[in-house]
């Protein structure tokens, strides 16, 4: 049975080749010469090609030898550039890191996370895009992006979820509704009003469809969009109502917010990631950033 290819024996070549002498080689190898000589023949056996030309005093490459050597030196500085890369990429020295997430998660929280990452690793470029919940998931289970920020799946069996905060929902009214005067409201009281709400495959379509059905009812939609700075929009215009995230909402004063009873309505947020895969350096160190924030 022929020995194996191995970088020791490639590196002795290459050693052997450009000193031609195998005393030196050895020495720069840190192995004996019968070691070397040894692992040189392993290498001429597995190729099946004779790549040195030996002599009492030097020793000289044959015609196969010096193509090898080409080839050697090349596998050498791959190998080397691949080593470099993955413990700079370890270090966070660089590396690239792709978070996908919700637009009010990219909106209220990704771009201060993302300043406050890069300043402490400048050579991570952090790239960020802005999905629906559903995409968001296709992105993390392709490979497209290292991890999501989004709502919990709901049937995903190739994902896990890491979670990180509740995100409470509130009824979002135009200040000529006359439900603005009051603090609170029930969500049949709401619903009896236009719903203006997101598109199919939102986490805050999913939310809601969820508490309805929990509650025994349909949920009956006036206008479907895709943002929920429009859901918002056209509430203020006095088109309908809706219930949205607080999160969704900031410091928004062209409506009025509602807390909702009986029931409340929440979505958990958090990290999506794909199963069994190991995260990397910078997305660990992002997630943990993330976490200490917002459990302040």
């Amino acid at each position: 049975m022929r020995v194996g290819l191995s970088l020791q024996r490639i590196r002795s070549f290459v050693a052997v080749a450009e000193d031609r002498q195998f005393r030196r080689a050895s020495e720069r190898m840190g192995l004996s010469q019968p070691a070397m000589s040894a692992q040189l023949r392993e290498l001429e056996e597995f190729l099946g090609a004779a790549l040195l030309s030996r002599t009492t005093r030097s020793v000289y490459l044959t015609a196969e030898g010096e193509k090898f050597l080409v080839r050697a030196r090349n596998i050498l500085a791959d190998i080397e550039s691949a080593v470099l890369e993955v413990r700079d990429h370890a270090s966070l020295r660089r590396g690239r890191l792709t978070v996908a997430a919700i637009p009010s998660v990219a909106s209220r929280i990704i771009p201060g996370m993302v300043a406050a990452f890069t300043a402490r690793f400048p050579g991570i470029d952090v790239q960020m895009i802005e999905l629906a919940a559903q995409d968001v998931e296709r992105c993390v289970t392709t490979g497209s992006a290292d991890l999501g920020i989004a709502a919990a799946p709901d049937r995903n069996s190739e994902l896990s979820f890491s979670y990180l905060m509740r995100d409470r929902f509130v009824g979002v009214v135009a200040k000529s509704n006359r439900l603005a005067n009051q603090r609170r409201v029930k969500l049949s009281s709401l619903l009896e009003y236009p719903l203006i709400t997101t598109v199919l495959g939102t986490s805050i379509r999913t939310a809601l469809e969820r508490a309805c059905r929990e509650q025994g009812r349909s949920l009956r939609v006036t206008h479907s969009v895709t943002q929920h700075q429009t859901v918002i929009a056209m509430v203020a215009a006095g088109l309908g109502v809706a219930l949205l995230p607080s999160l969704s909402l900031g410091g928004n004063r062209d409506v009025v917010r509602l807390n909702v009873v009986d029931p409340q309505i929440t979505r958990d947020l958090g990290v999506i990631q794909r199963k069994g895969e190991p995260s990397s350096a910078a997305a660990q160190e992002f997630i943990a950033a993330m976490g200490s924030a917002l459990s302040v």
